[in-house]
């Protein structure tokens, strides 16, 4: 706890970061000493300890971006749909978590970027 505070400190002291005056920026800290649960057989490692940060910014924005790229780029591959036809999942769910990366993006852009009806085919196919 004492280093996180020790780099809040720097980031301060240092305005290595600017900040707006309009907005808040406070640092709330806090630890939880149990260790992340992991899946058995699962790809994610055994870990004793995680970290995780809550931010209010729109400097996320970027990183959403390029999130939602990589989501494309994977979708026109088809590299994971299939896990959603093998559980069952409805067809619209994958959709409804493209539009949750894109909320800052337009309507028209969504639409363009995912074709809802090309979309609903691959899963039915899949489906049956």
């Amino acid at each position: 706890m004492q280093d996180v505070n020790s780099a809040i400190a720097g980031i301060k002291t240092k305005r290595s970061i600017q900040f707006v005056d309009w907005c808040p920026t406070g640092f709330k800290v806090g630890i939880n000493y149990q260790p992340p649960t992991v899946v058995p057989g699962g790809d994610l490692a055994k870990l004793q300890r995680a970290v995780c940060m809550l931010a209010n910014t729109t400097s996320i924005a970027e990183a959403w971006a390029r999130l939602d790229y990589k989501f494309d780029l994977m979708y026109a591959k088809r590299a994971f749909v299939h896990w959603y036809g093998s559980i069952h999942l409805r067809a619209f769910d994958l959709f409804d978590r493209k539009m949750s990366l894109c909320l800052d993006e337009p309507i028209a852009k969504i639409e363009h970027a995912l074709d809802m009806k090309k979309f609903l085919r691959t899963i039915q196919c899949m489906n049956h």
